[in-house]
């Protein structure tokens, strides 16, 4: 049985990583289930019983990937400015173009629309939690002012740190890694700057 349930998981692996090549290479229409069976020497069937349908198999690829990514991601801790821009950019390079070829598939695919606001969402609470700390700065009363203070704080500070924000700078402006990340850093440490109490000399 360990044998058998070994060749399984293998299986689903190959199958996975073909559909992964394929999705992030092609559109979503182009994918055939037949091209994903050939590349991952199964047959059609044995892709359909193990993940049901195209949709079915494509969200399988993307919570996959969104775990990858969300690992990575994750393990700066709450308030490192620092380290939570160099795992954000570490990631945008290694995934950015993919992600960046779900994007221009949304409205193709209810699966697409369903995977890109789960990451949405995903983003504006990492951007939310990596940066309490900055956010609590603000005045806490009255408090409808705070609240709005944080909201549109916040707002500027996902703006920063989205994906279109590193396209811009890295693919239509031509800026390198490096200058990528100087510039992010830039643009969020002075959001942040305006955050932070400081000390007023007398």
């Amino acid at each position: 049985m360990g044998v058998r349930a070994a060749a399984t998981e293998a299986t689903g692996q190959r199958i996975l990583d073909a559909a992964t090549a394929l999705f992030g290479e092609q559109l979503f229409d182009q994918v055939s289930l037949a091209a994903v069976a050939r590349q991952a020497g199964v047959t059609v069937q044995t892709v359909i019983r193990r993940f049901g349908s195209k949709e079915q198999l494509h969200l399988t690829v993307a919570r996959r990937r969104s775990v990858e990514l969300r690992a990575a991601r994750d393990a700066a801790p709450v308030g490192d400015v620092a380290g939570a821009l160099t795992l954000l950019l570490e990631g945008y390079e290694r995934w950015g173009e993919e992600i960046l070829h779900l994007l221009a598939q949304e409205r193709r695919s209810p699966v697409i629309g369903e995977i890109l606001d789960g990451a949405r969402r995903y983003h504006q609470a990492w951007v939310a939690r990596m940066f309490a700390p900055q956010l609590a700065h603000l005045e806490a009363s009255p408090r409808q002012q705070h609240e709005l203070g944080q909201q549109h704080e916040l707002a500027k500070l996902v703006a920063a740190t989205d994906l279109y924000t590193w396209k811009v700078l890295r693919h239509d402006t031509r800026l390198d890694a490096d200058q990528t990340r100087i510039a992010i850093t830039e643009i969020v440490t002075a959001i942040i700057d305006r955050l932070e109490p400081h000390d007023q000399d007398s």
